[in-house]
């Protein structure tokens, strides 16, 4: 599979600070709001492998209750390959992350972000 092409001057990164500049100029920062602006920007990188953003992706952890994860990428035969958790600025990303795994939420592809941070777990590793 090739490399995402994504750079700091990309069109949907632009769009991404310009939609986060957007919404602080309207001192609005809660995640219903600012995750749209993420949003947009997965769902292009995903288009580039020919995937498609799901928002609000029902998922089945083994022996836990069925959970909603804010967004999936699937693949053209509906096979996940990456899951999006979103939250805003004023949450504990640490904290977060940790009940939403608790919950059953997957460890293998999944992005925790917020406006200004991210945290991705590739399988049982963990890049910040």
């Amino acid at each position: 599979m090739p490399p995402l092409n994504l750079k700091p001057s990309h069109k949907l990164v632009k769009n991404y600070y310009e939609a986060l500049g957007q919404f602080g100029q309207l001192n609005i920062d809660h995640e219903m709001a600012v995750r749209s602006a993420f949003q947009n920007l997965l769902g292009g990188c995903g288009r580039q492998f020919e995937w498609t953003l799901v928002p609000e992706y029902a998922y089945r952890p083994a022996k836990l209750n069925p959970v909603r994860i804010d967004g999936a990428l699937l693949d053209t035969f509906r096979l996940p390959r990456g899951y999006w958790e979103a939250k805003d600025e004023h949450d504990d990303l640490e904290k977060e992350i940790r009940a939403k795994l608790d919950k059953g939420y997957p460890k293998n592809n999944i992005i925790f972000q917020a406006p200004e941070r991210a945290v991705v777990y590739g399988g049982a590793e963990r890049k910040d």
